[in-house]
């Protein structure tokens, strides 16, 4: 007796629950006290979500020059950026992995200021919305 394999004529679902984006759309996690580095482009579009609520967010941009550029983002600096300082001096994996992202991209370890998004008393599901 021969076997043959069940085929499946659909693909299968492999994490179930994700929702299905456009092309060219990408999703990041950013845990508690943590911090990801993502390179934007001009006309990127960039939608921050406070998934829980009274999530403080501190976001920087950077230009080609390695210079702060926040008004890439039309935002200004509104605070020294001790969030992420914290996260840089600190001595945890996500520190090591953040100052290794900011150094291959030829960037300090070191950011001075950033804009301020969800502070106080925000709503979860609170969004803003940038274009690069």
């Amino acid at each position: 007796m021969s076997y043959t394999p069940y085929m499946p004529r659909f693909p299968q679902v492999r994490e179930p629950g994700l929702p299905a984006f456009e092309p060219g759309t990408e999703r990041y996690r950013v845990s508690g006290g943590g911090a990801i580095v993502v390179p934007i482009y001009a006309g990127d579009h960039l939608k921050v979500v406070d998934r829980e609520g009274r999530q403080r967010c501190e976001i920087t941009a950077f230009g080609a020059d390695g210079r702060g550029d926040l008004a890439a983002l039309g935002l200004k600096v509104g605070t020294k950026s001790t969030g992420i300082a914290d996260l840089l001096t600190g001595a945890s994996e996500d520190a090591r992995t953040i100052t290794a992202a900011l150094r291959r991209r030829g960037l300090s370890g070191r950011i001075d200021g950033a804009a301020l998004l969800f502070e106080g008393d925000s709503r979860p599901g609170e969004t803003v919305d940038l274009t690069a």
